[in-house]
């Protein structure tokens, strides 16, 4: 959102939680109020060059980033959660959000209302389609934040009804909501099988893109073998051109005696598919400095001028691994690389986790962003730490 309607949102929030809080701190939650959790995360880094000729270009990052959850306690028939996201960010991530001072995202706004056959959501929610924990061709009403060490995902405007035929099976109907006037050409509606046979979790998916020429129908499983393996195939069929592309994603995870855990996941693209905005999907990742080639000082009062770049806009891996080590109850050492072999962007991560006290976790992690199409150059070395207290 942007301009004025932010504190228009803030205020009409405001005073939902206003009208839905309790009158007193004892009212009886049968009755009513909400509850609320979250997070404040502090991370700290530095990008520093790999040429050491180059290091009085080094970077500093910076991001403070407060997240807040409020949702009813009487869930018994209906459903009501906010999630939002406050980010103060310095440094590159200032340079990274436009050199906005103060970031505000809102992740979730939704009710949902609960019928004896059949849930009803409307607003903005997080939908996780398919079968994939990063890689996930069945995903068009979520995308990932491939920078953030969790991997979060992204909400989108949605109506929704989720249809029980069994206790393990049923359907799932999805249609975005048009943001303006005019907007009825964007977005997708989808519907969802699901079904479990065997201890195996199938479902099939049929998703149309407002106002193209594109279908979109994927099968998914998940289930154990000797290892866990889960997968995706969706085929995009664009009827006018009478051309059909296709994505297969499969992964699997393995554990040893609760110490080691191994997981990894790949994709394979045919033909052009476009996101859920019907953008064509290109990969480039920004991170060579903005200098001129001569060498001369950029003539331009923007600080970011001439800084290495952050910047992640389509990126599209396809190729994710990790391997996690868990030292004792409260220390881990996770080693994780993200990639598109076709574009030669990776971005391989070693993180040293630790909680510290009992709601206060730290992370201190190393990455070597590598980018460029056909040179595969290392961006740096990305140094970091974060500090997460929950509430």
């Amino acid at each position: 959102m942007q301009g004025l309607r932010w504190p228009a949102l803030l205020a009409s929030m405001c005073s939902s939680i206003a009208c839905l809080a309790p009158a007193h701190a004892g009212a009886n939650p049968a009755q009513g109020g909400l509850e609320f959790q979250g997070w404040l995360r502090a991370d700290l880094g530095v990008l520093t060059p790999l040429d050491p000729l180059e290091l009085e270009r080094t970077e500093f990052l910076g991001l403070h980033l407060l997240n807040i959850t409020a949702r009813n306690e009487n869930r018994a028939f209906a459903k009501v959660e906010a999630n939002l996201d406050v980010t103060l960010p310095y440094g590159l991530y200032r340079c990274s959000a436009g050199g906005e001072p103060v970031g505000l995202e809102l992740r979730k706004l939704y009710m949902s209302l609960f019928f004896e056959h059949a849930d009803v959501s409307l607003g903005r929610q997080i939908i996780h389609f398919g079968k994939g924990t990063v890689l996930s061709p069945m995903d068009v009403f979520t995308s990932v934040d491939y920078f953030d060490l969790e991997f979060r995902r992204r909400g989108t405007d949605v109506a929704r009804v989720k249809v029980a035929f069994s206790p393990a099976s049923g359907a799932d109907l999805i249609a975005a909501l048009p943001a303006w006037p005019g907007d009825l050409n964007e977005g997708s509606a989808a519907m969802k099988l699901f079904t479990n046979l065997a201890g195996w979790d199938l479902s099939g998916v049929g998703i149309y893109r407002y106002g193209s020429t594109e279908a979109v129908t994927g099968v998914g499983f998940k289930g154990d073998l000797v290892v866990g393996v889960h997968g995706e195939a969706v085929a995009h069929v664009d009827w006018d051109r009478g051309e059909t592309a296709w994505e297969f994603m499969i992964g699997a995870d393995y554990s040893i005696h609760n110490r080691w855990f191994f997981a990894i996941e790949g994709l394979y693209r045919t033909g052009t598919q476009t996101d859920q905005d019907g953008a064509t999907i290109a990969g480039n990742l920004e991170a060579t400095p903005s200098t001129p080639e001569n060498g001369a000082a950029p003539q331009t009062d923007d600080p970011c001028a001439g800084s290495v770049g952050l910047a992640l806009p389509a990126f599209r891996p396809d190729l994710f691994g990790t391997i996690r080590f868990s030292v004792n109850d409260l220390t881990s050492i996770t080693a994780m690389l993200l990639g598109s072999v076709q574009d030669g962007i990776f971005l391989p991560t070693l993180e040293l986790s630790h909680s510290l006290f009992q709601n206060v976790d730290t992370v201190f992690y190393f990455r070597v962003p590598v980018t460029g199409t056909g040179r595969a150059a290392p961006a740096g070395l990305w140094t970091g730490l974060w500090v997460v207290a929950r509430f």
